[in-house]
């Protein structure tokens, strides 16, 4: 695996060079910022958070004997200081989005992404050792890959593009990819092509609300097999 840290000189966006002769572009995407918003910076968490403190104040106002002009201004202090976190990391999530590229090709994932400093990850298929995906139904999802045993990665420098609380074994993730499902097909294809077996589709895991995903029939179970 390698990067390189220089957008400027990339002559396809998202890629740090042409792909040499025989390797072909599969698909290109970007995060959808409102998933990297909800699901990495859980701004819906933190809605629901500052909401109960507002409800709370203002039902202790009227406890207290406050007039409802007096508790309602109060609750509405509460929801005005929420704004502020959920606007800032509503704009870091799209900020992270326009900086983001993935891109899956016949022979690997490349990942161009920014956090502290802008960085492009090449992730041949030769060093990923399977993959999953997690379909939502806002038409988004997750792509996880596992690498090959001794490939490891600082799950700092990969954040928010890894798989969460896999620390010790980080696992670089296509995060909140739209129309998600088609790339999982296409990715599923490419490893299977590039290890000689029959294309079988990533196993897609269950949503967290126990729903089925958008055509879940047409992704049949089973990992995708490893590329060596």
């Amino acid at each position: 695996m390698s990067d390189h840290d220089d957008f400027a000189v990339e002559p396809i966006p998202g890629l740090p060079a042409r792909p040499p002769k025989g390797e072909d572009i599969l698909w290109q995407g970007t995060p959808d910022w409102r998933a990297l918003a909800i699901r990495a910076f859980h701004i819906q968490e933190i809605a629901v958070y500052f909401g109960i403190i507002a409800a709370w104040r203002v039902f202790a106002g009227f406890w207290e004997g406050d007039g409802a002009l007096s508790a309602f201004g109060d609750g509405l202090l509460i929801v005005a200081v929420a704004l502020f976190p959920i606007g800032f990391f509503a704009m870091v999530a799209w900020l992270m989005a326009r900086m983001t590229v993935y891109t899956i090709t016949s022979k690997r994932i490349v990942m161009r992404y920014a956090v502290a400093l802008p960085r492009t990850l090449n992730i041949p298929f030769s060093k990923i050792d399977g993959a999953e995906s997690k379909l939502y139904l806002d038409g988004t999802g997750d792509i996880p890959v596992k690498l090959t045993k001794g490939e490891h990665l600082a799950y700092f420098f990969l954040w928010p593009h890894a798989r969460p609380w896999h620390l010790s074994n980080p696992q670089p993730m296509l995060r909140g990819v739209p129309d998600a499902e088609r790339a999982t097909r296409i990715l599923a294809s490419a490893l299977a092509a590039a290890s000689g077996e029959p294309a079988r589709s990533i196993q897609p895991a269950p949503l967290p609300d126990g729903k089925v995903p958008a055509d879940q029939d047409a992704a049949p179970q089973g990992l995708a097999p490893a590329a060596h």
